[in-house]
């Protein structure tokens, strides 16, 4: 029985892993084709990266790591407001380069956002529990 319960711990946590990879690639490939994707299809992508981020939060940060997660993710979700000077400086280089870096960090912030929620909820929890 042992076995049974660590072989789905570890499809749990692959499927976290997966979603993880997948979501990080989406937020990129969303962050760079942002200007030629349909307006239609904006409320769906995003509620898929919400529910990636869910998964991601559920399965795949160990208790190990959850205060490393939510120490980067603070830090992730603090850049795009912050990088409106630097985006600037970005296209008087690369024109439109600015743009696509901005992209790309508020859609790994919409990523990651769901998954801190939840990573703070357990860390909430185990703090509350009687030990």
């Amino acid at each position: 029985m042992a076995k049974k319960n660590g072989s789905v711990k570890g499809v749990s946590r692959k499927v976290g892993h997966y979603s993880f990879l997948i979501g990080v690639i989406i937020a990129l490939m969303l962050g760079i084709f942002s200007e030629e994707l349909p307006v239609a299809w904006g409320p769906m992508l995003m509620f898929a990266m919400v529910v990636l981020g869910i998964i991601v939060g559920l399965l795949h940060i160990p208790h190990k790591e959850m205060n490393e997660f939510l120490l980067a993710a603070i830090a992730l979700m603090l850049l795009p407001p912050s990088m409106s000077g630097v985006s600037v400086l970005l296209d008087s280089f690369v024109q439109g380069s600015g743009f696509f870096i901005t992209s790309m960090l508020s859609y790994l912030t919409l990523f990651v956002v769901p998954a801190v929620l939840i990573v703070a909820v357990k860390i909430i929890v185990e703090l509350a529990e009687e030990k």
